[in-house]
């Protein structure tokens, strides 16, 4: 009983292989077997009868997404380290924090040091540079294009606050007048119009160009062929240096903020990318395999399970 049992059982589990559709399944008749009409006779009738192997392969990959490349890029552009430090890696995440703090140091630093450094130079601009000292210079060398009303009063060349008794836009216009004899033939080195204190400009101009050496309070000497030469005074440089001096601050202040910004940018590139690198692919593998050989019939399942970390 138990041997026709197991018989009806391999041809049961024949029956059902064969009614599955899998590439991998192979049902091999050796020799010739004939149904006689009984069962037991014909399941036992041929000890080497039939063969048959059933063997199924199957594969799964499935992409473990532990952390999100998305979430780490973001995170990083707005606090660098950010990122790093939400896929766990602590290294990378301090180096990028700590070049941020860095380079927010520079541009606070420096930009501090520029801001105190313009007000140095603006002092000794006051101090030393006079509006009226330059309108006066050019009603002594230019009378036929000066006109008098560009003066507010009668005061003296070192009266405290010396801008509030110009006409600016009269002075401006005496300036474009004394700019116009070029095309007589005349050249005189009168280039720019004097914008109104206490703007950008007027402090750049009256030490970048020798047009207003003459405002200079150790210029007396000065004459419109010095204007020409450049024969500026030594306030005039040491002003012009000072200037210098705070542009070179502010440039590092600069440099500073481009540093932050590409801070940001690499360390968002640099999160995805590792957010992406540490992901692992898993890939599990299974085989079954039902065997059964000889009048026996030995029913074989082997079953493989594998699990691949790439």
């Amino acid at each position: 009983m138990i041997r026709i049992f197991l018989s009806t059982v391999c041809v049961i589990t024949q029956f059902a292989i064969a009614q599955m559709n899998c590439d991998n399944m192979a049902l091999c008749v050796k020799n010739n077997y004939y149904i006689s009409g009984s069962l037991k006779n014909d399941l036992c009738a041929n000890r080497e009868s039939y063969y048959i192997n059933y063997n199924t392969a199957m594969e799964q990959s499935t992409v473990k997404q532990k952390y999100s490349p998305l979430k780490a890029a973001l995170f990083s552009a707005v606090i660098p380290g950010a990122g790093q430090f939400y896929t766990k890696s602590y290294f990378q995440s301090a180096l990028f924090f700590s070049a941020e703090v860095l380079f927010w140091i520079l541009y606070v630093q420096y930009n501090r040091k520029g801001y105190i450094q313009t007000e140095n130079f603006e002092r000794f601009a006051d101090e030393h540079w006079s509006v009226l000292r330059y309108t006066r210079w050019i009603e002594t060398f230019y009378p036929a294009q000066f006109d008098p009303s560009v003066i507010l009063g009668n005061p003296s060349n070192d009266v405290h606050n010396p801008w509030e008794y110009i006409n600016w836009s009269k002075l401006n216009e005496v300036e474009d007048k004394i700019s116009q004899l070029a095309t007589q033939g005349q050249v005189t080195g009168f280039t720019h119009r004097l914008p109104q204190r206490p703007e950008q400009q007027y402090y750049e101009l009256i030490g970048k160009y020798s047009q207003y050496g003459s405002g200079w309070d150790d210029a007396s000497y000065f004459t419109p062929s010095d204007v020409l030469t450049s024969n500026v005074s030594p306030r005039f440089r040491s002003y012009s240096q000072m200037r210098g001096r705070a542009n070179d601050l502010y440039a590092v202040a600069t440099t500073a903020t481009y540093l932050i910004v590409a801070n940001h940018i690499a360390n968002a590139l640099e999160a995805a990318w590792n957010a992406a690198r540490i992901n692992k692919k898993l890939v599990t593998k299974s085989s079954f395999d039902i065997k059964q050989r000889g009048h026996y019939y030995h029913l074989e399942a082997n079953v493989t399970l594998s699990l691949e970390v790439q």
